[in-house]
């Protein structure tokens, strides 16, 4: 009987250190899977774009929930670009594919993005932009967020102007904004100021 329970606590120990040993192994081995598998870093500068929250209330209604500003109304998303790639155009074209076109589900055409010292042009082609099926009222926070954008991602700039059709006032329903003075500097734009 004493050799049999001898016998039994050996194999017992036996399977033991067996499935311990199986384990440990898998364990490493599984480390060596999921260090393979973690996700390559991307190298670049992480950019952040401005865009309105989606918000269906009535303006009253917004205001008893404490929105008061267009700041408020401000939701953010961010994307990688390459650190040499940063400038004003690159951030108008991640402006164009990443927000304009999700919104409105097609991009609009830009002429040009011209950057002097601390300020920046951006001219757009006018049909692509009266095209977009904006809501009333929208279409001005739309080009403020994407103003900000370039402002807030590029610390030298100080003034952002718009215009179309090659340096054309900026028109668009009920907007207009002079070509000669800046639609953004840091602040909501306001017409005829």
């Amino acid at each position: 009987m004493k050799q049999k329970r001898t016998i039994a606590f050996f194999l017992c120990m036996a399977l033991l250190m067996a499935l311990l040993g199986g384990c440990g192994g898998d364990a490493d081995k599984q480390e060596q899977i999921d260090s393979s598998v973690s996700e390559p870093e991307e190298e670049g500068v992480y950019i952040t774009l401005y865009l309105s929250s989606e918000m269906d209330e009535t303006d009253s209604a917004a205001n008893e929930n404490g929105v008061e500003t267009l700041d408020d109304l401000t939701g953010t998303m961010v994307t990688i670009v390459p650190e040499d790639a940063l400038n004003a155009e690159t951030i108008v074209l991640e402006y164009n594919k990443l927000v304009i076109t999700s919104l409105y589900g097609e991009a609009v055409v830009i002429n040009e993005v011209k950057e002097e010292g601390n300020r920046v042009w951006v001219d757009f082609d006018s049909e692509s932009v009266k095209a977009l099926p904006f809501e009333e009222g929208t279409e001005g926070q739309l080009f403020y967020h994407m103003a900000r954008s370039i402002t807030d991602n590029l610390g030298d700039i100080d003034d952002v102007y718009l215009t179309m059709d090659g340096g054309q006032d900026f028109r668009l329903a009920h907007l207009w904004f002079e070509a000669s003075r800046p639609f953004y500097s840091g602040a909501v734009p306001l017409e005829g100021e």
